[in-house]
Order: C-alpha cells, then sequence, then structure tokens
C-alpha cells in the first residue's frame, strides 16, 4: 500500500463536500459519502494507476483523475451513494499519493488548479 496523504485544499474540499452532502440529503448520506471517499482513498493507496485513473490535456502531466464513482462497487450495498459526482484529483511523487483536490466533476478543473499544481 502507498502512502496517501490529503492537501489542505484537498481536505478543504472533502469537508465541503460532506457539508453539502448533509444539507442536501441529510446525515445518513453524509455518511454515506464519508464511508465513499475513505474507500476511494483507499483505492489510490493501493493503486495508484488502478482501472479508471486518467489524465487530462488540461491539466499538468502529472496530475491524475479518479471518478470516486468507480469505487462505489467496493462499499456496502446498504452504504453506497447513488450518484456520486466528484473526482479526486492526485499526483504520485516519491512519498506516495498526493490529493490535490476533490472536485465536483461539473467544475472547470483547470480553472480549480493552478499550473503545476502551486498555490495548493
Amino acid at each position: 500500500m502507498t502512502a496517501l496523504r490529503l492537501t489542505a485544499s484537498a481536505r478543504r474540499d472533502v469537508a465541503t463536500a460532506l457539508a453539502q452532502s448533509e444539507q442536501q440529503f441529510g446525515r445518513a448520506a453524509r455518511r454515506r459519502y464519508r464511508l465513499l471517499l475513505q474507500r476511494a482513498f483507499d483505492d489510490l493507496a493501493q493503486d495508484p494507476r488502478r482501472p479508471g485513473v486518467r489524465d487530462d490535456p488540461h491539466l499538468p502531466a502529472d496530475h491524475r483523475l479518479y471518478p470516486v464513482r468507480l469505487s462505489r462497487a467496493r462499499v456496502a450495498t446498504a452504504d453506497r451513494v447513488g450518484n456520486p459526482r466528484h473526482v479526486v484529483v492526485f499526483r504520485i511523487d516519491k512519498q506516495g499519493v498526493e490529493v490535490l483536490r476533490l472536485l465536483h466533476e461539473a467544475m472547470d478543473l483547470p480553472r480549480h488548479l493552478p499550473p503545476g499544481g502551486e498555490g495548493l
């Protein structure tokens, strides 16, 4: 298993996504989304080159994307999120996996990621 760490921006993104989930769908939904995000992070720590990981020509070359919906099947059926729409933006470095952001798939990703990842 590879070490996985979240930038301050990624931690804020997770907190925002969970708060919005609770506001829109309730406490149980927040708990389910938290479980899904943890599963997605664990999946990336186990294999950061897993199926579904992709790059994007509009992002820095070392940035990778992983839709959290791809981890949905590895969450207990009773805890599954219906339609998860966030993407983990990460890079692999010498220390392991660095999660840069957790962004909604409808966002303009390049606008939320400074060139080269500076300022995260």
